[in-house]
């Protein structure tokens, strides 16, 4: 038997991990898999959690005594609710005897945690397509920059943001973040996408449903970006305003990390606008030829090509210039005029964006990563 730590930072990493724990069962049965619950330290919505409780011998909370998500919380809270949550991820593996570690990005208390007990074998699963390797997405990042700039500090594991054992991934294309901040290439597993490994969809056009033009939101607050927000609220008010003209209905997909009552002053009164905060699988599943998303870079605009939908990408010059990697590595050719990006996209006129970047295994995403599970804690 073997005992398994599965944690998050958010709902859909939360899922793809709970399809390989439900994969595995079905192979073990009597394993036993502790899920440790993230949602009061990151300010998750409690309820979302009760649909995957079932599938957990354990169900651990983290530590948050601030009520405050993490992400808003000044540097030294920050410490005080690292230190607190390390020392409870460590007591938890020395009170059940666990033997493997799995999460999706490995945060600050992962990193530390498995720093400490370097007997548990850590896996991070990194679901996002992760491209502009000069831009720093959070404090970790930043503080692990500077500290590789120290000759005697840099090997140092304590203080590397992407500290594991293997990182597993859904595409070859983020390998180069990776390597640029200095990670190990034998470390590094490409999978594919766990989750659109599990969805089956036929892409069918209902001739009696108007176009739907669905606006991804990027969490530009969270990444601390204001500008980045600031026009982004913009360009919603853009698409807007050409609604009448071109004739279509326009849902606005907030990202997991984005505040959705931010949104909802621009689409009072509207009923051809709604909001969309539904769970990622039936979004997903909810794909066809009278919906097109639009996207400035998202995760979700490629698993919905991925699934034969239609995609398109839109920047400003201030994001261009900032992820310029990003267009240039996934070869886009993204829309800096709004009005000629709805256009195209009500005439069906999308200019082509590169090639499917995923990854897919023979054998399936979910088999692929459930073997190299069972090479770490079955053959070792």
């Amino acid at each position: 038997m073997k005992t398994i730590f599965i944690s998050f930072e958010n709902y859909q990493e939360l899922h793809e991990l709970t399809l390989l724990v439900k994969a595995i069962k079905e192979d073990y049965p009597s394993w036993v898999f502790i899920l440790f619950d993230t949602t009061q330290i990151y300010g998750l919505d409690s309820n979302g959690l009760e649909p995957y409780l079932g599938l957990y011998t354990v169900v651990i909370k983290g530590k948050n005594k601030f009520n405050i998500s993490f992400k808003l919380l000044s540097a030294a809270k920050k410490i005080q609710l690292t230190f607190l949550n390390t020392l409870n991820i460590l007591k938890i593996f020395k009170v059940y005897g666990v033997d493997m570690m799995i999460t999706g990005v490995p945060l600050v208390f992962f990193r530390y945690a498995s720093f400490f007990r370097k007997d548990i074998f850590n896996i991070a699963y990194m679901r996002a397509l992760i491209i502009g390797h000069s831009i720093e997405h959070s404090f970790s990042n930043r503080l692990d920059t500077k500290i590789k700039r120290i000759p005697f500090l840099k090997s140092i594991p304590f203080f590397d943001s992407w500290y594991c054992n293997l990182l597993v991934t859904v595409s070859e294309i983020n390998s180069k973040y990776y390597l640029d901040r200095g990670m190990n290439p034998d470390k590094i597993k490409f999978s594919g996408s766990l989750l659109l490994d599990s969805i089956e969809n036929k892409i069918e056009k209902n001739e009696h449903f108007q176009q739907e033009i669905i606006f991804l939101t990027y969490a530009a607050g969270w990444h601390d970006n204001e500008q980045a927000h600031i026009e982004q609220i913009n360009v919603i008010k853009k698409i807007l305003s050409l609604q009448n003209l071109y004739n279509f209905n326009l849902t606005i997909r907030v990202h997991p990390r984005d505040n959705k009552d931010e949104y909802y002053p621009l689409i009072a009164n509207n009923d051809t606008v709604k909001l969309d905060t539904s769970h990622i699988v039936d979004f997903l599943q909810s794909c066809s030829k009278n919906k097109v998303v639009v996207s400035a870079f998202s995760t979700l605009n490629f698993e919905w090509n991925y699934l034969g939908g239609e995609g398109y990408f839109f920047t400003t010059q201030n994001l261009y210039s900032t992820y310029v990697n990003f267009y240039k590595e996934l070869e886009i050719n993204p829309y800096f005029n709004i009005e000629e990006m709805i256009s195209d996209v009500c005439n069906h006129m999308g200019r082509e964006n590169g090639e499917d970047i995923y990854k897919k295994n023979k054998e399936g995403n979910i088999n692929y990563f459930k073997e190299l599970i069972y090479g770490e804690l079955c053959n070792a």
